[in-house]
């Protein structure tokens, strides 16, 4: 049960990493390799670290496969994954218990007799002193 639980996990978290980021681009990586491969074809000296700098880090504008280029992994970002598509499970609630409606009863609130005036309220309190 345990291992199935963990299994369940994964999936779901590589399902939501394929489709809201730009984890796909890990499954471009065989094209990365062929890319490599027909470079290296071309060219014995070429090694791993001179094609990544040649492909990632260098702006080469005039280059003759620049239509493969753009193909390789984390060349270019899809704009359809730049939003973030959530699904909502809707699930319709249980309950448990049983609420029964309050009875509301009307209540007479006492009237006070005298009036409140803000502009009396705190009149006795400021004023300057008597005796200087």
């Amino acid at each position: 049960m345990q291992g199935l639980k963990k299994i369940i996990s994964i999936l779901f978290l590589l399902t939501y990493l394929f489709t809201t980021t730009e984890f796909y681009q890990f499954v471009k990586l065989p094209l990365l390799f062929e890319h490599l491969q027909a470079h290296e074809a071309g060219n014995k000296n070429e090694t791993l670290w001179s094609f990544l700098n040649e492909h990632y880090l260098k702006q080469v504008d005039k280059n003759p496969d620049a239509a493969a280029d753009m193909q390789l992994p984390f060349k270019e970002q899809n704009p359809s994954v730049a939003y973030n598509i959530s699904t909502t499970v809707l699930i319709q609630p249980q309950s448990f218990f049983v609420m029964k409606p309050v009875e509301q009863t009307a209540t007479d609130f006492p009237q006070y007799a005298q009036s409140f005036s803000p502009y009396t309220f705190g009149s006795n309190i400021w004023q300057p002193p008597k005796n200087c």
